[in-house]
């Protein structure tokens, strides 16, 4: 009902626009529901009438980082931690901005100080997903592994602990503990997209062309904008078959969701040089 939520939030902020408390929870709607920017321009209008809460700050850090502005959500969670030094939920916001922003070493360290601060509680799912992935991506396999079994121990059939961890083992070369990891992800309910995805890629790699494709198809049914990546392959294996229309589409789609990516410009000035 976050729909309905948020209408009686803005009636509430429309009526009295001094409301910070009925504007915060309008911004968390809009955060839960994927209206990232209006989640960040309420919370920074909170910010400019003179909020500095953690909690403000915090949330407009995960705004900003799932709105994909890594710099700006760094900025927040800075004020976060001057706002509440050594707390555990900053620490962890500001791991998971790290991993994202592709700096898993500084990820990894905070991740490490997050787990200090919470002394002997058990860590929540999110820590593990991500620092799974810190400790592979810095070359710390084992350690990667061990707490993705301690992940699982703790949070049995999480969808991202699985996710990620099968994700380590295929870095690892241990593709059919990860294809087994990843398929147990693909039967929860709901689905993760990645889990097909990742099913996909082992498929792909192994020549197994139609698997792929459905998997792949089931990947961006439950997710449209899941990457680029699942595009172009899907692309290649149109074009592989002879269905350039609609290997162009795909491909088109994949620069659309990253126009960086030269592999598919490569491909799509192949097409327009064969008409």
């Amino acid at each position: 009902m976050l729909d309905d939520a948020a209408r009686e939030l803005e009636a509430a902020v429309d009526m009295d626009p001094k409301n910070t408390g009925a504007r915060g929870r309008l911004a968390v709607v809009r955060l839960k529901s994927g209206d990232l920017e209006g989640a960040v321009r309420d919370l920074e209008i909170m910010e400019g009438a003179g909020a500095k809460g953690q909690a403000m700050l915090t949330n407009k850090a995960v705004a900003l980082q799932r709105a994909g502005r890594f710099e700006e959500a760094l900025v927040a969670v800075d004020g976060a931690e001057r706002a509440a030094p050594g707390d555990p939920r900053v620490l962890l916001t500001r791991g998971i901005i790290e991993l994202k922003a592709k700096d898993p070493a500084a990820a990894w360290k905070t991740f490490e100080a997050y787990r200090t601060s919470l002394g002997d509680e058990t860590p929540p799912a999110v820590y593990f997903a991500y620092a799974i992935l810190a400790a592979g991506m810095i070359g710390e396999f084992p350690l990667a592994l061990g707490l993705g079994r301690e992940g699982l121990a703790a949070h049995p059939d999480h969808p991202a602990i699985l996710v990620n961890m099968g994700s380590v083992l295929d870095r690892g070369d241990e593709t059919d503990a990860a294809r087994s990891l990843f398929e147990r992800a693909a039967s929860l309910i709901p689905c993760p997209p990645q889990a097909e995805k990742n099913l996909g890629d082992l498929a792909y790699r192994g020549g197994d062309h139609e698997r792929a494709r459905g998997h792949y198809e089931k990947a961006i049914k439950l997710s449209p904008n899941l990457g680029d990546d699942v595009y172009l392959k899907l692309g290649n294996l149109a074009y592989n078959d002879g269905d350039t229309d609609w290997a162009q589409r795909l491909w088109g789609r994949a620069r659309e969701l990253n126009p960086q990516n030269e592999v598919v410009k490569t491909n799509l000035e192949l097409l327009a040089s064969l008409d």
